[in-house]
């Protein structure tokens, strides 16, 4: 039956939280990646995104903030790797390698 909800129990109610979180962290030790939390999958998804070159608001949409503010200030750091390289391709445009 069709739910609300993105992922749902064998009865279409919603996951508990804690049960998800140990069934993540059971299967992140199984997998080799030490003690991993769901969260994480959050922020790596929103660190692609950035990384990828997804506008911040649509970032923001994404992961329900409530303005791009937030998504800024948790994210920020994101932008300063981004800003090296667009710093470095122009400084390859206006000093090219001599051949």
């Amino acid at each position: 039956p069709a739910s609300e909800y993105l992922f749902t129990s064998h009865f279409g109610r919603p996951l508990d939280p804690d049960n998800t979180s140990h069934a993540f962290q059971a299967f992140a030790a199984r997998a080799g990646l030490g003690r991993r939390h769901v969260h994480e999958l959050r922020h790596a998804a929103a660190s692609l995104m950035l990384a990828a070159g997804t506008p911040l608001p649509e970032v923001s949409r994404v992961l329900g903030h409530s303005s791009t503010r937030i998504t800024d200030e948790v994210y920020a750091h994101l932008g300063h790797e981004a800003l090296r390289g667009a710093v470095d391709r122009l400084a390859g445009v206006l000093d090219p390698p001599k051949t």
